[in-house]
């Protein structure tokens, strides 16, 4: 793959995935899909393909084509078992090839498939001639009207140009006549050339001389090139137009506090710790929420869905461990300064039934609860509810600075390095490097 593909690619990557739409991610799915199509392209060879039944002289053919004997010919049937390529210097394998031959005789960039009978391997035959700018189609009095013949034939016309080259044909002239008449009518297609049995297959202008390796090549890649160019600079055009939605939001976060007051800690009822801590978990819940609404409310676009779609769910789990962490440092706290008037034990199972409800007014304590925090309640209890109201604050604030980082991440990237690549790779000749 080129450099400046590579430059491509890595700026389609980097496109953060909250900008992308559904109409963008077709865009950026085309653009990977012409990338792809280049890079076959540039990797791949102009294809000559050379097919027919067995017996008819294809590797005649071949060597007729090539100018030099490169491939065996043999009377035994059938001689080509496999496809062999014969290409120029620095020719690039051929992925149905068994064998590439390199030779001289050839320009670089162009290869000769030579191929099994149509018949013995139909869909590598025909997978080949559909990336062929030359098919040429080998056929005897013998078998050109079979079915064999005729698929060949159908499958040639995906080739960018079809030949097609009669072999093995009468000396007398009237019966080739004759025979040619019949090709030419059950077939649809003039043979370019004609050779009677036992024949020299010699070309006056071989059929690859009007095969122009590098021009069709570099005028191919060019159509595809500048379609490539298009789509990734209608992409970059559609993020820039994202940036005055972008400074909405941005603004909209500016203008909220996500810090809630005290006072949503205090109406609380609940008679068991694990009740009071799903109330909690909740609250704290909701005031992530409420920074969603707020943004939601203030720019109301698919792009704020996306980003609050990127945020994910807040981690209740978190908060739970948080708020545990928190009881246990309030009871902690309780036990250390409440009165000595009861037994140990019993102090104990007193503080861990009613230390954590010392925040809460609305929660009242046991009538031992009561005697046993009674002098230090309010510094307990005010000590409590800080500590308390910062733990659940802090869900609030992680929301809003996650909100502030995902919205500086897509920000952050910046389309004019996608526009230069793409204006790089339309602008620029081709690279096959």
């Amino acid at each position: 793959m080129t450099t400046r593909l590579d430059a491509l690619c890595d700026a389609l990557d980097e496109i953060p995935e909250v900008l992308v739409d559904d109409g963008l991610r077709r865009a950026i799915n085309d653009a990977r899909g012409a990338i792809d199509t280049l890079a076959t392209m540039i990797d791949q060879p102009t294809l000559v393909v050379v097919s027919g039944a067995s017996g008819s002289g294809k590797s005649t053919l071949v060597n007729a084509l090539v100018g030099v004997s490169v491939v065996p010919v043999s009377p035994v049937r059938p001689t080509t078992t496999q496809v062999v390529a014969i290409g120029g210097p620095g020719a690039t394998e051929v992925a149905e090839a068994a064998e590439l031959v390199i030779t001289d005789a050839l320009p670089p960039g162009l290869v000769i498939v030579d191929t099994p009978s149509w018949d013995r391997a139909p869909d590598v035959v025909e997978a080949l001639m559909a990336r062929a700018v030359l098919s040429i189609i080998m056929v005897t009095p013998a078998r050109y009207g079979d079915q064999a013949t005729s698929d060949a034939i159908a499958a040639a016309r995906s080739s960018e140009r079809l030949d097609l080259v009669a072999n093995r044909l009468p000396a007398d002239a009237a019966q080739r006549t004759q025979i040619e008449d019949a090709i030419h009518e059950r077939l649809d297609i003039e043979p370019l050339a004609t050779f009677a049995e036992g024949e020299e297959i010699r070309f006056q202008v071989s059929p690859i001389e009007k095969v122009e390796v590098v021009d069709t090549q570099a005028a191919r890649r060019t159509i595809v090139e500048t379609s490539t160019a298009g789509i990734c600079r209608t992409i970059a055009e559609r993020i820039t137009a994202m940036a005055p939605e972008l400074g909405a939001i941005e603004q909209a976060l500016a203008g909220i506090d996500p810090v809630p007051t005290s006072d949503w800690t205090l109406d609380l009822a609940a008679e068991s710790w694990d009740s009071a801590r799903a109330e909690l978990v909740n609250r704290a819940v909701r005031s992530a929420d409420d920074v969603d609404r707020s943004v939601a409310d203030t720019v109301n676009n698919s792009l704020v869905k996306r980003l609050v779609g990127s945020l994910g769910p807040v981690e209740v789990d978190d908060i739970r461990l948080d708020l545990d962490a928190w009881r246990e440092g309030v009871e902690a706290a309780a036990g250390a300064v409440v009165r000595p008037r009861f037994r140990k034990a019993h102090r104990k199972a007193v503080v861990a039934a009613h230390a954590w409800k010392l925040p809460f007014d609305g929660l009242e304590l046991s009538r031992a609860g009561e005697r046993l925090l009674k002098g230090d309640r309010e510094e307990l209890a005010y000590r409590a509810r800080t500590d308390l109201v910062a733990i659940l604050a802090e869900v609030a604030r992680s929301r809003h600075a996650a909100w502030m980082a995902a919205v500086e991440r897509a920000g952050g990237y910046r389309p004019g390095r996608l526009y230069a690549a793409a204006s790089a790779l339309a602008g620029a000749p081709s690279d096959d490097g």
